[in-house]
């Protein structure tokens, strides 16, 4: 006969079961991109991926690595090419020892840079037909700090010289990406905050040691910050939030509105819990409503309106990495709260070469260019800039910021062509319709 106490342990867990698919379905409802980004197990798959995602000029390269193997999938609109590689233990170590001279101003970083390339791009780019211009770079773990642009390309030069560049956590997110379509009202709110109200002392009294650091290093002013916001925020034709007004209560109250959102300010990481990793807005004590130092969990509480989302801070692109994931960044916060693309940092960037870049990434997207062109012909510009001396041309100056998510052009140069000529034309018709009526009263 059955066993009764099996029967009801049964009953019991197809009941917690229903009631399981029950808040999932409702959480798919009412909450997709928690949904997406918690719960949902879909992929897609190749077919869906080159229909969706890949133009004819474009190739996207996935990266799985292993104990002893790395394996690339190179993906076009009309071929998959998986290429496997054996890799050294130690791997990881010269991951870490490339990112350590790209930061040091006394290295170049020449030979970690040609290792690098020789592993993650022998045999693989060179799959790519001619034609192909834009690479979307899907790494894994510690390749994700990884800016691909700055590796070895042809004739000698870096890989940007070759491609735009953009970058996703997975194909699914990316895909995911694509589909999100913000309902914004005004095209650019940017905040860059000056610290100067903020009491040095006050970083001692509480317990905060990171920004306490940051403090005493004696790099907590950003001067180049404002300057770069209002030069911006005039390309843009948009609203700027600068000194005491850029503070954590007004990007709350505001950042919904807006198309895209910069924010040229100081960042903390925090790599052992990613929830505490925080950007500082305006840190006086006026500002009391809030503290100044939004949180990355703050941030997923969020609906954000934006379709780009531009954070012109340090190591914002950097934290925790959960396998299969990527890292646990500030950057994926702004995602999470329904930012479809993003440019965010991978180490601390330099104020002053970031604001040039910056300032002519935005002058590119204006003309109508996708986001990872707009960002290439931007640090091109740098490289090519007879101004700016060799020493400042090392990779650490222009290639700290990656744009990841969806690369498509915000703006349509041809619109405010086409209204100018509209209004034109109607001014035309206008003065030949008056000309008539005169005329015809004269004759008459």
């Amino acid at each position: 006969e059955p066993d009764s106490i099996k029967l009801e342990h049964q009953t019991y867990y197809l009941d917690l079961r229903r009631s399981y698919e029950e808040i999932v379905g409702g959480l798919r409802e009412d909450n997709p991109e928690y949904y997406q980004f918690n719960i949902s197990q879909d992929v897609q798959n190749i077919t869906e991926l080159r229909t969706n995602l890949l133009t004819d000029r474009t190739a996207l390269i996935e990266y799985f690595l292993g104990d002893d193997h790395l394996m690339a999938i190179v993906l076009t609109r009309d071929n998959i090419y998986p290429i496997q590689k054996n890799i050294t233990d130690d791997f990881a170590a010269n991951i870490q020892d490339f990112s350590k001279q790209i930061v040091d101003l006394e290295n170049q970083g020449g030979e970690a840079i040609a290792n690098l390339s020789e592993t993650l791009l022998e045999g693989v780019v060179d799959k790519l037909p001619p034609h192909i211009s834009n690479l979307i770079v899907i790494p894994d773990g510690q390749l994700s700090y990884v800016p691909f642009e700055l590796l070895d390309g042809s004739n000698g030069l870096y890989l940007i010289h070759d491609f735009n560049m953009s970058y996703a956590s997975s194909a699914t997110l990316l895909q995911y990406q694509h589909k999100i379509d913000p309902d914004s009202k005004k095209p650019f709110a940017g905040f860059a905050p000056d610290y100067d109200a903020f009491e040095p002392e006050r970083a001692d009294t509480i317990y905060d040691p990171a920004l306490a650091v940051l403090v005493r290093s004696g790099n907590l002013h950003l001067p180049a910050a404002i300057d770069e916001v209002e030069q911006i925020s005039k390309i843009m034709d948009g609203d700027h939030f600068i000194e005491d007004m850029a503070s954590e209560s007004a990007f709350k109250t505001a950042a919904g509105d807006y198309d895209i959102l910069h924010l040229a300010m100081h960042s903390l990481v925090n790599t052992s819990n990613p929830s505490f990793s925080r950007l500082l807005f305006d840190l006086s004590p006026a500002n009391d409503q809030d503290d100044g130092q939004l949180l990355v969990e703050e941030l997923y509480s969020l609906n954000l309106e934006a379709r780009l989302a531009v954070l012109s801070a340090c190591n914002t692109g950097f934290g925790q990495i959960k396998k299969g994931e990527g890292p646990m960044s500030i950057a994926r916060a702004f995602t999470y709260a329904g930012v479809p693309s993003t440019l965010m940092s991978l180490w601390e960037v330099p104020d002053k070469s970031t604001a040039m870049i910056m300032i002519e990434f935005y002058d590119q997207l204006k003309k109508g260019k996708s986001k990872d062109q707009a960002l290439r012909e931007a640090k091109l510009a740098y490289l090519n800039d007879p101004t700016i001396t060799e020493d400042l041309k090392r990779p650490f100056y222009w290639a700290g910021f990656v744009a990841t998510g969806n690369m498509e052009a915000l703006i349509n140069p041809g619109s405010s062509q086409n209204i100018i000529i509209g209004i034109a034309a109607l001014m035309f018709l206008l003065f030949i319709w008056v000309w008539l009526n005169k005329r015809m009263k004269e004759t008459s």
